[in-house]
């Protein structure tokens, strides 16, 4: 198979790796962040396996939203544009809890 790399690449026509790493590393931390919540070790914690295609679409959505940060609705000449949010992709990702005791 492909790396999450290779395919984002072949996704969006983008040939910068390092570009494509970055929006893969910030994919990787909010879902990191989320299956987390109360902390990770960043040098050593890898996205889950099961969540990996959910990064590759996370990536992606950053990546379309590039130029448009911040924006929640934008309409020109009769074109309106609404991003998908970053929210509807993390509701999948399921925290990891532990029981104390």
């Amino acid at each position: 198979m492909n790396s999450l790399l290779d395919q984002m690449k072949v996704l969006t026509g983008e040939t910068d790796d390092f570009l494509v790493s970055v929006y893969l590393r910030l994919a990787a931390s909010k879902i990191l962040d989320k299956c987390y919540p109360f902390g990770y070790d960043t040098e050593t914690t890898t996205v889950p396996t099961r969540y990996q295609d959910k990064q590759l679409d996370l990536a992606i959505i950053l990546y379309y939203k590039r130029g448009a940060e911040g924006e929640s609705a934008h309409n020109e000449n009769g074109v309106n544009r609404t991003f998908e949010s970053e929210e509807a992709i993390l509701k999948s990702v399921t925290p990891c809890v532990e029981v104390v005791g």
